[in-house]
């Protein structure tokens, strides 16, 4: 009778909801080229709870597609169907990625104090955007020196 109850993960089996989630198990389940393999060069066409379709870059790997229906059927307990696609489909996780740096650089740039700089130093570009994790109500202290700076609490060695 013990040998006949599944295992308490693959009967509940990972929330997959999203491509992003596959593509996040993978990365937990220490499948890494699998992984880069999917962020870098599957395009989804389509998701719905055990089925995937992908539309593969000319230079992905030959057994992505295989690889993957066999190991979240492995993972969840249930059989999931990988198909390749011939529709375009949507950018790739790392195109997406890609183009919302971009897009934060571009924002950065329009920014009223970050031109101010690049105006203020010639030949200065913006090379890195990052998302601070708090919420702030006071967006210029987050550009100049952060919420430490606001608040008086620098990181002073000697008092």
């Amino acid at each position: 009778a013990e040998a006949a109850r599944p295992e308490p993960e693959a009967a509940a089996g990972p929330s997959l909801r999203r491509f992003e989630d596959v593509v996040a198990l993978c990365g937990e389940r220490r499948e890494i080229g699998l992984k880069v393999a999917l962020e870098r060069d599957a395009r989804l066409v389509s998701f719905e709870d055990g089925r995937i379709e992908l539309n593969l870059a000319a230079g992905a790997g030959r057994t992505v597609l295989n690889d993957l229906g066999r190991l979240l059927h492995d993972w969840t307990g249930r059989r999931w169907v990988v198909s390749p696609s011939s529709e375009t489909g949507a950018p790739t996780l790392h195109e997406q990625r890609r183009n919302a740096e971009r897009e934060r650089a571009d924002d950065a740039v329009g920014h009223p104090l970050v031109r101010a700089v690049l105006h203020r130093f010639p030949g200065a570009e913006v090379v890195d955007v990052r998302e601070k994790r708090a919420a702030s109500s006071d967006a210029e202290t987050e550009l100049v020196g952060g919420s430490d700076a606001a608040d008086g609490s620098e990181r002073d060695e000697d008092p």
